[in-house]
């Protein structure tokens, strides 16, 4: 580390309320006072840990944002200084600027790897990374309390696998099966909109967005490429996606389109093919595309409920009875809740109650199918593979302390 230290972002990097920026070293604070403007004269050599300070931050002769600054408790010898900003994607970038100028090297917030509260055990340390991006409050409130009961749990099994080796296969089983709801929650669900043109994709994708992202006209083929917009349904992230509107076409750069949305879709957590049931039957899109959608979790979406229907649901054409399907108006919103259910229920996540512990990392699920996978594996093996998991390079191979 330079001797000026380093600044991370903390906050996602994106126009918000508030924007935090944590700068760290051995003259961490001296630096801030470079920079902060607070009435006060002079501030103090070392700040107060039990106080906020309030004032401007200072740019040469340029008055950049008001913030609001507090020294953090640290182990080892740095200083830790929160700065708080409005979180304007510019006024951060000239705080970050200005820290630059003065010699501080800027990191990204996985390199900000020494939290002010140290990490007991490696899946505490994987939940503190996580938590400084979680983008909404429900998965802040779930990689909180996933930070102390999933450690907790892990300890017990541990502790009860030499005793009752089976019991304890059966909970990392249990386990094991909430984590697909976990990860969901925690990186978020990729939504991508198929469907014939005109059938209301991009006014859809705006309706779920909750503001205007892909361009809506009466035109067909409006869409020319995926839009790739983030978003939440009921406190989970999401990711929409877009797509060009599905058929035979001569244009070159309206196929070309067609073929670089498909990645998106292979890729996708959830397809939502969107009809209008306002219009005619769209059989040429149903008999060519449809077949040829990924085996995934798929929603059909009537929509244009506000310009009443032309044909019933289920529709003698349709080749996949097994998907179910969702009539709204992405125009009006009506319907919109409904959908919004059915897509959380589709993937196994609840509206409003998340697991209470549950693995959230590949790493963790990965570890668990280990485990699982060899059902002859002495007890005493499982306990030091529960250990590691819990662990890694944090604990030691007896699993009685920190290295």
């Amino acid at each position: 580390m330079s001797s000026a230290g380093t600044a991370t972002l903390l906050t996602p990097y994106r126009g918000g309320a508030i924007a935090v920026i944590r700068i760290r070293g051995s003259n961490a604070w001296s630096i801030c006072t470079r920079h902060l403007r607070t009435g006060q004269t002079p501030l103090p050599a070392q700040p107060s840990s039990n106080r906020i300070y309030y004032g401007h931050w200072q740019d040469g002769a340029t008055r950049i944002d008001d913030v609001l600054v507090c020294a953090r408790c640290a182990d080892g010898p740095d200083d830790v200084v929160d700065v708080s900003v409005h979180g304007g994607v510019r006024v951060v970038q000239r705080v970050l600027m200005s820290l630059e100028h003065a010699g501080v090297r800027i990191v990204e917030r996985d390199q900000e790897s020494h939290s002010s509260w140290r990490p007991a055990d490696r899946v505490q340390s994987e939940a503190d990374r996580l938590l400084v991006r979680a983008p909404t409050r429900r998965v802040v409130r779930f990689l909180s309390r996933q930070r102390e009961r999933l450690p907790d749990e892990l300890r017990r099994l541990a502790d009860r696998a030499e005793q009752a080796p089976q019991d304890v296969r059966e909970a990392l089983s249990a386990l094991r099966d909430r984590t697909k709801a976990a990860r969901l929650l925690v990186d978020g669900i990729g939504l991508v909109l198929v469907g014939p043109v005109n059938a209301g994709k991009s006014t859809l994708a705006n309706r779920m967005l909750g503001r205007t992202r892909s361009l809506v006209s009466d035109l067909a083929g409006t869409t020319r490429d995926a839009v790739s917009e983030p978003g939440a349904l009921c406190g989970v992230p999401i990711t929409v996606v877009d797509t060009p509107g599905l058929r035979p076409s001569d244009d070159v750069l309206e196929c070309e389109s067609i073929r670089r949305a498909l990645p998106w879709i292979a890729g996708a957590d959830l397809v939502l093919v969107v009809l209008d049931r306002s219009g005619p039957w769209p059989r040429t899109f149903v008999a060519d595309e449809v077949p040829r959608l990924p085996n995934k979790p798929t929603l059909v979406v009537l929509n244009k409920l506000d310009l009443g229907d032309r044909w019933k649901w289920p529709h003698k054409g349709w080749p996949r009875p097994e998907i179910k399907a969702v009539a709204l108006s992405a125009m009006t919103g009506e319907g919109i809740d409904r959908l919004s259910l059915s897509i959380l229920d589709t993937l196994g996540l609840d509206a409003a109650a998340d697991p209470e512990i549950a693995p959230f990392t590949e790493r963790q699920e990965r570890a668990i199918d280990e485990l699982l996978s060899d059902q002859s594996a002495a007890p005493a093996a499982l306990r030091a593979g529960i250990m590691q998991l819990l662990g890694g390079d944090l604990v030691e191979n007896s699993g009685t302390g920190l290295v």
